[in-house]
C-alpha cells in the first residue's frame, strides 16, 4: 500500500460539520471508513483532507467509503471525491505542513494542534478515539514529533504529560473539558456513549489522584457526589489518563506560545 491524497468539499463551498458535536462523529466515521490506513486527516470548515494509504487499484473504493462515511454526516451537499497521488516524499512532507495547518490556512478561530477536526491531537498522545490509529511513520519514517509541532506553529520538541500540580491548577472545569477532549466527545459530556462514559471516568480518576473536591467535579460533570466517588474507585485506563494529563500540557503550551486567534 502507498498514500493517496482524499479530498472532500461540500457543492456550494458551506460548512461540512459546523458543531463540535457533528465534526468529532464525523473524525469517528472516517477512522471507521478508513479501517487502519490512517496517515493524516483534517475536517476543516467547507471540506476535508484525508492522506491514508491504499493499493492503486482499490483507492477508488476508499474513495467511497469516504465519501459516504462523511456525507452521511455532512450538514451540506458534497461534491464526489478528489484524489490525487501522493508522488514522493518531498510530496508527502509538503502534505504534511499543509493538512496539519489547516485552521490557518483558512483562518479558523481556533488554533491548529487543539482543532478538533485536526489529528495533530492524535499524532501527539493528547487524543485518543477508537479507530485513530495514524500510520504516518510507516511512510516519513524520519518524522519526529518536532515536526508537527513546527507545522503548527508551536516551537516545541514534544510535551510531558500534566503533573498532579498543574492538574489542580487547572482545577475541576479544565479538567472535566480536557478529558472530553482527549476522548474525543463533546465538552458537555452528557449520555451514555462509550467516549462520554469513558471521559468522565478518567476525569473522575484523575481528580481522585491529584485531591481535587469531589462535590466540585461533580457538579461540573452534573453528576452526583456518589458517582463520582464510583467512578474514583474503578479507575480508568492508564493509556487514556496519559492523554488527558497531555491535552492539559497541550493547551498550556498554545496558552503561552500562541496569541489568541480574533474570533
Amino acid at each position: 500500500m502507498r498514500p493517496w491524497h482524499f479530498s472532500l468539499a461540500s457543492t456550494h463551498r458551506f460548512p461540512l460539520f459546523p458543531e463540535e458535536t457533528r465534526r468529532l462523529a464525523a473524525v469517528r466515521a472516517l477512522a471507521r471508513a478508513c479501517r487502519g490506513r490512517l496517515c493524516l486527516f483534517n475536517l476543516v470548515d467547507d471540506h476535508a483532507h484525508v492522506i491514508a494509504l491504499s493499493e492503486r487499484e482499490r483507492r477508488a473504493d476508499l474513495a467511497r467509503a469516504i465519501k459516504l462515511a462523511l456525507a452521511a454526516l455532512a450538514a451540506a451537499p458534497t461534491q464526489p471525491v478528489w484524489v490525487g497521488e501522493v508522488r514522493d516524499r518531498a510530496h508527502l512532507l509538503t502534505l504534511r505542513r499543509y493538512v496539519l495547518a489547516q485552521t490557518d490556512h483558512h483562518g479558523l478561530p481556533v488554533h491548529a494542534a487543539l482543532w478538533g477536526g485536526g489529528c495533530f491531537a492524535d499524532l501527539v498522545g493528547a487524543r485518543r478515539i477508537p479507530g485513530v490509529e495514524l500510520r504516518l511513520q510507516e511512510v516519513l519514517p524520519r518524522f519526529r514529533l518536532a515536526d508537527a509541532f513546527a507545522d503548527v506553529g508551536l516551537a516545541c520538541a514534544g510535551i510531558a504529560p500534566a503533573d498532579d500540580e498543574a492538574i489542580r491548577r487547572a482545577g475541576a472545569r479544565a479538567l472535566a473539558a480536557a478529558s472530553a477532549a482527549a476522548h474525543g466527545v463533546p465538552g458537555s459530556l452528557t449520555g451514555h456513549a462509550p467516549g462520554v462514559v469513558a471521559a468522565r471516568q478518567a476525569a473522575c480518576t484523575l481528580a481522585g489522584t491529584v485531591g481535587l473536591p469531589g462535590p466540585e467535579l461533580a457538579e461540573v460533570l452534573r453528576i452526583d457526589p456518589r458517582s463520582a466517588r464510583r467512578l474514583v474507585r474503578r479507575g480508568a485506563d492508564p493509556a487514556a489518563l496519559a492523554a488527558v494529563r497531555t491535552r492539559l500540557a497541550l493547551e498550556s503550551l498554545v496558552a503561552r506560545e500562541a496569541p489568541p486567534k480574533p474570533g
